[in-house]
């Protein structure tokens, strides 16, 4: 697996690029989102997001050409507010949650190819925490289709998963259950999500000195039980990356689940890029880790994303595209 130039920097592209974006494929589109910092004072915090109004523009990877740019408005101005991107019923959809104090659902928009428009959406009621400064997160799994997304969320050490289904002119969000911690999980967070043959897998990182990722456990729920236990992972090699683990993840219709980039800690704060490229297989039984041939080079370090169909894996570079056919 040898990576090649496909495309220039998206900074080629847009005019004001930020640094930080958020990349996502769909129908044969890189959609790329810029994120902007937006201070949170009052919880003394502080997060890059695209919903403060940025700028969307797509990489069509059947010409392998950047399409004009599109600018948008902020969707909110919220400060309690934080957003999970994801693909749904085949476009990129934007999820605004609580970020502090309780988990709330607050609005779902979709994005259009040049704009976001709201979605009506139908959720479950808040639940509080015991702490008005205690921070929420919010992954999307991925799965072998986009109409129905599985969310793990996670507030004050305890992890729920939630249930995203279209509904009539909207979306309906249902709280399913919550995922038990063991002596194993009680500092865990959710990084990452995958459903596989009835099963939800969700891969997690623990507090303790920073945030660091398990490499060698994933959670596996049962969901129609709505019940759940911890797996090892004892296959060696495995990634060395710490932190939220890989940079971009994909499930093949093989059933193999793709990690591509990440990094690796260094010192006490400082981190190396690792562009290795592994698959997590026997999602239905004891997952296993694989490492796949070539990575991505350190000069194409940026956002990475997986085209599940085609089975490709682009990095999208500070400098230029990466390609590399798994």
């Amino acid at each position: 697996m040898a990576f090649e130039k496909v495309g220039d920097s998206y900074k080629s592209a847009v005019a004001e690029p930020c640094d930080y974006n958020r990349a996502l494929f769909v129908n044969d589109k890189i959609w790329l989102f810029g994120q902007k910092f937006v201070s949170q004072p009052t919880f003394n915090w502080g997060h890059h997001v695209a919903f403060a109004g940025t700028y969307g523009i797509a990489f069509n990877t059947a010409n392998n050409k950047w399409e004009e740019p599109h600018t948008f408005s902020a969707v909110t101005n919220e400060e309690n507010r934080s957003e999970a991107m994801f693909v749904f019923n085949g476009a990129v959809h934007m999820l605004l949650f609580t970020a502090f104090g309780g988990l709330a659902m607050s609005e779902l928009h979709e994005w259009t190819g040049s704009s976001f428009k709201s979605v009506n959406l139908k959720s479950f009621a808040p639940i509080a925490a015991s702490d008005k400064s205690a921070r929420v997160t919010l992954v999307a799994a991925e799965g072998p289709d986009d109409k129905t997304i599985y969310l793990i969320s996670t507030m004050e050490h305890q992890m729920r998963v939630a249930r995203l289904t279209a509904s009539g002119d909207g979306a309906t969000i249902d709280h399913l259950f919550d995922i038990t911690a063991d002596q194993r999980t009680s500092l865990a967070q959710a990084t990452s999500g995958v459903v596989s043959g009835g099963r939800l897998l969700v891969s997690y990182g623990m507090h303790g000195c920073g945030f660091r990722w398990e490499k060698g456990s994933i959670i596996a729920c049962d969901i129609e039980k709505k019940t759940c236990e911890t797996l090892e992972i004892t296959s060696d090699p495995a990634p060395r990356w710490g932190f939220n683990g890989a940079l971009g993840r994909g499930l093949m219709p093989s059933g193999a689940w793709v990690h591509a980039g990440g990094s690796v800690p260094k010192g006490m704060s400082g981190s190396s890029f690792d562009g290795s490229i592994w698959e997590l297989i026997n999602l239905d039984s004891t997952p296993a880790w694989k490492q796949l041939d070539g990575s991505i080079p350190s000069d194409m370090e940026g956002e990475v994303v997986v085209d599940t169909k085609h089975g490709n894996v682009y990095s999208i570079g500070k400098t230029q595209i990466g390609k590399a056919k798994i």
